[in-house]
C-alpha cells in the first residue's frame, strides 16, 4: 500500500523519487509511537506534518536550485 502511494506521488510529481517504501513504513510506525495514551496527539500531528513535508517533491527555481516554497499539505 505504501509503495503504491509513493509510486502515485512520483508519477504525478508531488513526491520525491528517491523514497523507499520500507523506510517510509518504519518512519510512520515510529511517528505513531510518539504520543502516550493521555496525549491529545498534537505532537504526532506536528511530526507527521514535518514528515510529509519531507516526502514532497521540491519545485526547482529558474537557477536550478530548490525553491524555498513548500508543497501543499496532504
Amino acid at each position: 500500500m505504501i509503495a503504491a502511494y509513493l509510486a502515485d506521488g512520483v508519477a504525478d510529481r508531488s513526491m520525491r523519487d528517491d523514497l523507499d517504501a520500507m523506510d517510509v513504513t518504519v518512519a510512520i510506525c515510529a511517528l505513531l509511537g510518539t504520543a502516550g495514551p493521555d496525549d491529545s496527539g498534537e505532537r504526532a500531528r506536528k511530526l507527521l506534518d514535518m514528515f510529509t513535508d519531507g516526502l514532497a517533491a521540491q519545485a526547482e527555481c529558474k537557477d536550478g536550485k530548490a525553491c524555498p516554497e513548500r508543497s501543499p499539505r496532504f
